[in-house]
């Protein structure tokens, strides 16, 4: 046959075209934290090629769950002499390690154009070092632009290697670069041959103080210069990333294809002779007793990141998954973005629950003995739904079940056995809530037909955008007017934050506006002003008609359901048709996929079956009563299935009187099951618990119409009162309340207090005060990777109150939640307790509020007795105020004494950026004692144009400011930039000490 060439080049770009479409046809989760949107995948233009802009790829594949072949993964033997891709199983360091969590450093390596780096710097280094000893000489290396702002780019770099780490030798140095184009990819021959363990690129931006990259890739020949070592055959649970300070070296995890292995062995208990075990059978994940050195029943657990892992079968070498939404388990060939294929292993000491990252409600179990391991909705505390992972040679583990075999009588369905609290498997160091949407501004998206930019630069309150995402948002004011994005991901879930104007008498106004998707209107979205708008004159409190005073809770949220999914490619546009006189603001907009409906568990209760109905008019709490009280008497939970179900009166779960033991409440999911309360009237919303076991509540979005606090007297939370011992709220979305948590009890002399409760991958959107509050004495609980957004008073808080004798609140855990646009105190407020951990948050737009405040202000515990409060990987962005509600100043890191004084606080890795005013305060004269700050970043201070202050001291902008002289602090390696205030950059009142080290 006559060798052609043409036909032959034509053929590999083809086939690169088509797995990169299939690639990115995938799912792919981001968290809210994400700035801008991220176009499809772009290809990687040919080796020759410099300076080459990347050609964007056509729309999408319309099989969201189909899958695809996998593409060729043969690596070409050792010393081939074949170029290839070298950035494949190492490890990633750099610099800084100061970016939003969904854009740290390991993206620059992690061979997609659709990730990047991001750092507050203008210049700084990343390191990528070969897996084991490996070196490899680099003859040719690709630098990809990311996908906002020009002057962020690479302008000139220097690459060097090193067999150390710490000598370095140039390799390449570049200036002038230009990348005029959006993911484009420059392409650098180079004449190195030189072998490397190490290499780092070290980069200038174009301008500006913020530096980013999407990708960087290393070529060179694929024999290595030293045989790697063995595969890392660590046992521990615990994921290597660590965050450092922003002048110490960061280190990431390799990515889930390589070698390195992170395998959780819990000690097993003892079973019986009938122990089961899963296997791999065909494309399934069975469940049964095969040998103990039965390939098909080796598992492999490799760290993927974000506290998630990959599970690999030995015999076969492919992966579990559910990425086509079968009842069972699936194993397979799958792709590096799938979150289908991602698991979190969460560690109970002697056995582990694995639950899937795609679909977070679902855990592997074998409840109903179907002969496959079954992927849904189940009750953990059964044992069907726990397993033990048992090492076979350090390397792979059995994956058996807690139960003693396959014959075993099913455990009953009732409510789950007092369990600690699980082990957190997201990624240490990482900052921020992982949501299963892809956030979309509106300022980077398109607009026209009269749309808008707003914006508030300098804060100034009396702008509506001054509450907005960046302080911008884009105004529709007129017909035709819009805003678009093309998208790069796959959903049917919309969420929109928006704003429109209040009514003369404070209840809203009534408005819509239309969903297009490709020019083709899709849907009509119905809006109000109802529940937005607060006004404050000055003494703290809000009401709600309009007044001359300031306006503050000026943007709500509003989420529906497309006809059809969105598909990478996809137009999607917010557009004015309706001819009314209301000029409407949108914000973002954020797309996700909507799981299917989670049905009804086995041994429980529907509340349809008592007399629900959903979609209609009537009132369902009766029913939902009489669900309640069957499922308590008879050992069974309560299901509510999928369609809204309208509560006329608080929803009251057992009595002070009468606790109910134990009882689990499922819904079929955040995006099926709505739980509508309906009256506006004080104490007439919102769940009341009173159990004193364990509570197991999920899958559920909750709405009120409550607009108002009366007067702090509204009695209106989403969730309150007894929550019991080691009970889990988990997978919720609630909206429109006044608090969305408040874990208190005012029936009982002693309180009945909270201990082990979980509160995890939840919403906490758009309340009137506090988003969570661990309030008398709850202690030892935890709220983890939660989005707490446009909330009142704090986002996050914790009030040690000893009203009716509650004790002390001690060793409480925030952990891994995104806090946005607080509004009127702080994002989490500490007022007392001991042994607490606020740790791996990102604090965003707060509006007239701090980003972390501690205060003896309010009655009750304080911080006379604590051992320790650390506050730790933390980033704060636009927070503190020049002019709060009752017209004082907040830092950023706000430190308030009146009362009695605050004493053994650490702040370590925290990241303050844009501070309105000065970024660490001190205040009122009770006294600071062994207050530390370690490894902390102060970038941007001043940011508004409001100076006075109605302290003695001026208000200049400045990284550090007291207005007592009763105290001392001492900050470790700190870094101060971009100061108004003049050097030093602090200013202290006589007495209070500063100790810099």
């Amino acid at each position: 046959m006559k060798f052609n060439k043409w036909k032959c080049i034509i053929l590999c770009i083809c086939l690169i075209f088509c797995v990169t479409f299939a690639i990115n046809a995938r799912r792919r989760t981001t968290s809210t934290s994400t700035p801008t949107p991220v176009p499809a995948q772009t290809a990687t233009p040919a080796a020759t090629s410099t300076s080459t802009p990347t050609s964007t790829m056509a729309a999408q594949t319309n099989n969201p769950t189909s899958t695809p072949t996998a593409p060729n993964t043969a690596t070409p033997t050792a010393g081939s002499g074949i170029t290839v891709d070298l950035t494949e199983g190492g490890t990633s360091s750099a610099q800084y390690d100061d970016s939003p969590s969904a854009e740290r450093y390991p993206n620059v390596f992690d061979n997609s154009s659709a990730t990047k780096y991001l750092t507050f710097h203008a210049s700084g280094w990343v390191q990528y070092q070969f897996s084991g000893n490996s070196a490899y000489a680099v003859n040719r290396y690709t630098v990809t632009s990311a996908n906002d702002a020009e002057e962020r780019d690479p302008l000139s770099w220097t690459l060097s290697g090193s067999n150390d780490g710490s000598g370095f030798t140039t390799v390449d140095t570049r200036s002038g670069q230009d990348f005029a184009n959006r993911f484009q990819t420059n392409t650098y021959s180079i004449s190195n041959t030189t072998a490397f363990r190490y290499y780092r690129i070290t980069m200038n931006n174009n301008s500006g103080t913020i530096l980013q990259v999407a990708e960087v890739q290393l070529f060179g020949e694929t024999g290595s210069t030293a045989a790697p070592t063995t595969a890392n055959t660590a046992t521990s649970t615990a994921v290597s990333t660590s965050t450092s300070s922003p002048t110490t070296a960061a280190t990431s995890t390799p990515s889930p294809t390589t070698a390195n292995t992170s395998t959780p062995a819990p000690s097993p208990t003892s079973v019986s002779s009938t122990a089961i075990y899963l296997y791999e059978s065909g494309d399934q994940v069975v469940y049964g007793s095969p040998g103990s050195n039965d390939y098909s029943s080796h598992w492999q657990v490799l760290v993927v990141g974000d506290g998630y892992y990959r599970i690999q079968n030995r015999n076969s070498g492919e992966y579990m998954h559910v990425e086509n939404l079968q009842a069972w388990v699936q194993c397979g060939t799958i792709y590096d973005i799938w979150y289908s294929a991602r698991w979190a292993v969460e560690d109970y000491g002697s056995y582990v629950l694995l639950r899937n990252a795609w679909q977070p409600s679902n855990y592997i179990h074998i409840r109903d003995r179907l002969g496959y391991a079954q992927q849904g909705t189940v009750d953990t505390g059964q044992n069907e739904a726990r397993w033990v992972l048992q090492s076979v040679d350090g390397t792979y583990v059995r994956i058996m079940s807690y139960q003693s075999g396959p014959t075993a009588t099913p455990s009953s369905t009732s409510p789950p056995t007092n369990t600690p609290t699980p082990t957190n498997t997201m990624v240490p160091g990482s900052r921020g809530a992982t949501m299963p949407y892809t956030r979309y501004e509106a300022d980077a998206g398109s607009y026209g037909g009269g749309a808008v930019l707003r914006s508030a630069p300098t804060f100034d309150y009396a702008l509506t955008a001054s509450e907005a995402s960046d302080q911008k948002y884009v105004a529709l004011p007129s017909n035709g007017s819009y805003v678009e994005w093309t998208v790069s991901t796959n959903g049917a879930g919309v969420t929109m934050r928006f704003t429109m104007p209040d009514s003369g008498d404070g209840m809203g106004l009534n408005g819509f506006l239309d969903c297009l998707v490709n020019g083709t209107k899709v849907s009509t979205i119905s809006l109000t002003s109802y529940y937005s708008w607060q006004y404050f004159t000055g003494g703290g409190q809000p009401v709600d008609v309009p007044t001359a005073g300031v306006a503050g809770f000026r943007f709500d949220e509003v989420h529906w359901k497309l006809p059809n999914a969105l598909r990478s490619g996809d137009r999607l546009r917010i557009q004015k048709s309706n001819g009314d006189g209301i000029e409407y603001g949108v914000d973002f907009v954020e797309i996700e996929p909507v799981p299917a409906a989670i049905s009804q568990p086995s041994n429980s209760l529907s509340v349809t079956s008592y007399g629900a109905t959903p979609d209609d008019t009537s009132d369902d709490l009766a029913a939902f009563n009489a669900c309640v009280t069957a499922a308590v008497s008879q050992g069974r939970s309560v299901y509510i299935p999928a369609g809204t179900f309208n509560l006329g009166n608080m929803w009251v779960i057992g009595s002070p009187t009468a606790r109910i033991s134990n009882i689990t409440i499922t819904g079929a999911g955040i995006w099926h099951t709505n739980l509508q309360f309906t009256s506006p009237n004080q104490s007439m919303g919102g769940i009341s618990f009173r159990v004193s076991g364990v509570l197991d509540f999920g899958n559920v979005y909750l709405n009120s119409m409550l607009r108002t606090r009366y007067s702090q007297m509204a009695v209106y939370k989403a969730f309150m009162d007894d929550f019991g011992t080691n009970s889990r709220i988990h997978d919720f979305w609630e909206d429109h309340f006044e608090c969305g948590f408040w874990v208190a009890d005012y029936a009982s002399s002693p309180a009945f207090v909270a201990t082990g409760l979980v509160i995890s991958n939840g919403r906490v959107r758009n309340n009137l005060a506090d988003g969570i509050n661990f309030c008398q004495g709850t202690s030892n609980s935890t709220v983890t990777n939660c989005s707490i957004r446009n909330n009142g008073d704090d986002g996050l808080a914790m009030w040690p109150n000893n009203e009716l004798a509650a004790p002390m609140e001690t060793n409480n855990t925030f952990e891994f939640c995104t806090i946005e646009h607080t509004w009127r105190a702080s994002g989490v407020g500490i007022f007392g307790g001991s042994g607490h951990r606020i740790r791996n948050l990102y604090i965003k737009d707060n509006f007239m509020s701090a980003g972390l405040r501690l205060d003896t202000t309010f009655p009750g515990y304080h911080f006379d007795t604590n051992s320790g409060i650390t506050f730790s990987d933390i980033t704060i962005v636009n927070c503190g105020t020049s002019k709060d509600f009752f017209y004082g100043e907040l830092g950023a890191v706000d430190l308030k004494a009146p009362a009695s004084s605050v004493r053994n606080i650490t702040f370590s890795n925290i990241d303050i950026y844009n501070t309105q005013r000065d970024a660490v305060e001190f205040g009122e004269g009770a006294g600071f004692s062994n207050i530390q700050f370690t490894n902390c970043l102060i970038d941007g201070t001043g940011k508004d144009d409001f100076t006075a202050s109605k302290f003695t001291q001026p208000h200049l902008g400045m990284a550090i400011m007291s207005y007592t002289g009763n105290g001392s602090v001492t900050f470790t390696n700190l870094i101060m930039q971009n100061i108004e205030g003049a050097s030093p950059y602090y200013l202290i009142t006589p007495g209070f000490v500063l100790t810099f080290n």
